[in-house]
């Protein structure tokens, strides 16, 4: 009766600690849902947003006694995007998805793991490299080290076997350190990235917390297992650490038991599904959650994790001119670029002024484009300049890629006189021959000169125009205030003002002196034309018109 009610009381505790162990994860972007009646579990682990909008995560689904359940086929499954179904997806298993494993080894060397515990894990962790595939690369994080990277990813294992087996007994375990150590150092691996821990689970002296490690998981998309070694590890802080990533805790008091919790995590890493998809949000850097749910024959279960929606710019390779190369005339371009969505514009830049681009339609969209982009470089300085290539995808990401040039003018094609007429490239400033004549000038023209010349001459004309004009208004304008000027004396001294605005002596002035000029009056001045104003007054009437001289 004891031992049923101790069952009991078991089962009830469980299922009570349940509910809480599901609010501690799903903080971190991470649950693991366990159906209480048939024992199947569903974890999420490398959630990989790198490539936004292409989704993709590693999931493991295990029965009730954590082996995993293999052969699920599509119609099994079923994606959730922020609540909302993903209706095209595609599930591969792990093995066949090409997808290599980037795994950290992180042992606790401390002195309570001193002698047989330590030996045992250095045995089996060498068994497990030599059993990893070709494409498979490990490294070495060790807990109680200053310089806690004691080997960077290689595949190598022979390097890797050395490197373990020269692992000594020292310190105490500053586990949360060592924790997030090593997932830095799996974040800087291809595939699937996977920490072991081997360890005691016992902390000492970390400045890390148990908090900061989910956000830590999330943010780097890594599975993480943990084996307990020795004979009283701390199980309750090792699954903490597990189940937040969906990864599992393994206790290993013996020898043996090192080598079956190894090939566990083995059955677990090569059983695994990799799930992929599209996102249809925006790439704004904003959350996002993710549920994936399996159906089984024992029965279903479902995770939930994050991801963020990523701005991942378009990549751009520059083919052609190379950096620094001198460019002329009409330049050709020639660009590789590749990006997560649809390219729709590529254009080249020059400070902040655009002077290509070319749009993409729908039918020439897609997420690589390689081209070529023609530059009018006479519409630019010469001299050194930095050109901006830039490519905006359908999401409206960006991506850019500068090209140092050096802009040239190209020098006039001059025709040799005893050959055929054949374009030549001549150097900027050349001695030329003219053929008509025995002299030799020097030629000097940049591209672009003709247009200003022919400007400069309409400019010139226009201002020679105006200039007459204006010669011609103000001449005409002196003459007739003279005119006027004239005029007014005449009336005010001889009383007299006839047709031309003038009184006849003026008039006769006026005519004699133009005579004179022209030579035609010469010797007959005084007897012919009237010259003294005292004479002319006497020939004036009172009434002010002129006498009648028969």
């Amino acid at each position: 009766m004891g031992r049923r009610f101790g069952r009991g009381r078991c089962r009830l505790l469980k299922l009570l600690l349940l509910p809480v162990l599901l609010a501690f994860c799903r903080p971190y972007g991470f649950s693991a849902v366990v159906v209480a009646q048939t024992g199947v579990t569903l974890g999420i682990g490398q959630l990989d947003d790198a490539r936004f909008p292409a989704v993709s995560a590693a999931v493991s689904v295990s029965d009730a006694r954590g082996l995993p359940i293999t052969g699920l086929a599509r119609d099994r499954w079923e994606v959730l995007e922020d609540g909302q179904p993903v209706t095209s997806f595609e599930v591969t298993p792990a093995a066949d998805s090409a997808l290599p494993l980037s795994v950290v080894l992180a042992i606790d060397p401390s002195e309570r793991l001193a002698g047989a515990p330590l030996d045992a894990a250095k045995a089996a962790s060498i068994e497990f490299v030599r059993g990893l595939g070709p494409n498979d690369q490990v490294a070495l994080v060790l807990f109680s080290r200053q310089d806690q990277v004691v080997q960077p990813f290689t595949r190598d294992v022979a390097l890797l076997t050395r490197q373990i087996e020269a692992v000594e007994a020292a310190g105490n375990t500053a586990l949360y350190d060592s924790v997030g150590v090593a997932l830095e150092r799996a974040a800087m691996g291809a595939g699937r990235k996977t920490v072991i821990l081997l360890t005691d689970g016992r902390e000492s002296g970390s400045r890390r917390k148990l908090e900061d490690i989910g956000p830590l998981l999330a943010a780097r998309g890594a599975t993480l297992f943990a084996i307990g070694l020795g004979g009283a590890p701390d199980r309750a802080e090792l699954g903490r650490l597990a189940q937040q990533s969906g990864g599992v805790a393994l206790f290993a008091p013996a020898a043996a038991d090192l080598r079956v919790a190894f090939q566990r995590i083995t059955e677990q890493l090569r059983n695994q599904y990799v799930v992929r998809f599209r996102s249809a949000q925006p790439s704004n850097s904003a959350p996002h959650e993710l549920t994936i749910r399996a159906r089984t024959d024992s029965g279903a279960a479902s995770a939930t994790s994050r991801f963020s929606a990523r701005q991942v710019p378009p990549v751009i390779e520059i083919l052609s001119p190379t950096p620094r190369a001198e460019i002329s005339g009409q330049q050709r371009i020639e660009v590789r670029i590749t990006a997560a969505a649809p390219i729709a514009v590529v254009a080249v830049l020059t400070g902040d002024r655009a002077v290509v681009t070319e749009r993409l339609d729908s039918q020439r969209a897609a997420e690589q484009f390689q081209g070529t982009l023609t530059l009018n470089t006479t519409t630019l300085a010469t001299g050194d300049a930095n050109l901006l290539i830039a490519a905006t995808d359908s999401l409206g990401n960006v991506g850019t890629r500068d090209l140092p040039v050096r802009i040239v003018r190209a020098a006039p094609v001059v025709a040799s006189p005893t050959t055929a007429a054949t374009p030549t490239v001549v150097p900027t400033t050349v001695p030329v021959t003219i053929p008509a004549q025995t002299q030799t000038g020097t030629v000097s023209e940049e591209a672009g000169e003709g247009e200003w010349t022919v400007l400069q001459t309409i400019l010139y004309a226009i201002g020679g125009i105006a200039f007459l004009v204006i010669w011609t208004i103000e001449i005409a304008w002196l003459y007739r205030r003279g005119r006027r000027r004239q005029k007014q004396w005449c009336f005010r001294h001889h009383k007299s003002v006839g047709p031309g605005g003038l009184c006849p002596h003026c008039e006769l002035e006026a005519q004699r002196r133009i005579l004179v000029r022209l030579g035609e009056v010469s010797g007959r001045r005084s007897t012919e034309v009237p010259a003294t104003t005292s004479s002319s007054a006497e020939e004036v009437s009172s009434s002010g018109e002129p006498k009648d001289r028969g």
